[in-house]
This record gives structure tokens, sequence and C-alpha cells, in this order.
């Protein structure tokens, strides 16, 4: 019963330390697209808003 507690206990603190992780990179990722993209870099800002929607769930709009 204690190793099943435990377990499920390890499990939800490691999904809420790992859940975290992409909603941060979002908003940096579309800062560094923008510099980009202001830059005249347009090939290079698109597969970079590519690396920001993909890291957010294909979602467009970052919801905390």
């Amino acid at each position: 019963m204690k190793t099943t507690i435990l377990f499920f206990g390890f499990t939800i603190i490691a999904i809420s330390f790992f859940g975290q992780v992409n909603p941060q990179k979002y908003p940096g990722l579309v800062r560094k697209t923008d510099s980009l993209y202001n830059a005249k870099d347009f090939i290079n800002s698109a597969f970079a808003f590519s690396k920001a929607f993909e890291t957010n769930g294909w979602n467009a709009t970052f919801k905390k």
C-alpha cells in the first residue's frame, strides 16, 4: 500500500514539474520569432513560429 501511494505521489509531482516547461518556452520563442521577422529573416522566423506553436500544443495563443 505504501509503495502504491509513493508511486502515485511521485507521478503527480513529476507531472507538475514537467507540465510547466512548455508554456514558459513559448513566450521566449515568440519574442525570438518577432525579432527575426523585424530583421527581415522571414524563413527562419517561420520555422521559429512553427517551433513555438509546437511547444504550445499547436495553439497560437498562450494560456496561463
